[in-house]
């Protein structure tokens, strides 16, 4: 009976060793949630829109150094998230979207990063761009007990809700 537990134990720190030695790291596909509708003003539009990933890199990038490898995601992919989270949104106000839309909105988040002091937080830059040539960025932060999609996918809510509450884009897309 002796001899199995010092084989599991020896199994166990050997296992331990060799994830310590090969790192262990963990692709991110974000997951944004719904935007909350009482943050964001009633409007609606009779244009037709169109909103576009202008977020031209595809490249792995490591935005958090959690555990032993870290979290890696694309930041076109967080874009394409925000993406759909603002047409969802903006559907939901009974407005028309089309791949030749009058109005054009494009999203480039340019920065995830998430750092743990005392609560995990997850800060999101997010370029945006209106065709009537209005051009800004969108820091919005996510502050979570846990990690994850509720922390990555909320930093990307916070920032299409900020794109919604922002009065240049709300005027921009009634005009």
């Amino acid at each position: 009976m002796r001899n199995i537990s010092i084989y599991a134990c020896s199994l166990y720190f050997m296992c331990i060793t060799v994830l310590f030695l090969t790192g262990c790291s963990l692709y991110v596909l974000p997951k944004a949630q719904a935007v909350n509708p009482d943050e964001i003003a009633k409007f609606r539009s009779t244009k037709t829109f169109r909103i576009i990933n202008n977020q031209p890199s595809n490249e792995k990038t490591k935005f958090a150094n959690w555990g032993i490898g870290g979290f890696y995601g694309t930041l076109q992919e967080f874009t394409a998230e925000a993406v759909r989270l603002s047409t969802a949104e903006l559907s939901q106000r009974g407005m028309t979207f089309d791949d030749d839309g009058e109005k054009v909105i494009k999203l480039a988040i340019t920065k995830v990063e998430v750092w743990d002091r005392f609560v995990l937080n997850c800060l999101i830059d997010m370029d945006v761009e209106t065709n009537s040539g209005y051009k800004t960025t969108i820091n919005a932060n996510k502050i979570a007990g846990t990690g994850g999609q509720a922390l990555w996918g909320g930093a990307i809510t916070a920032s299409v809700t900020e794109l919604l509450k922002n009065e240049t884009i709300i005027d921009y897309l009634k005009e």
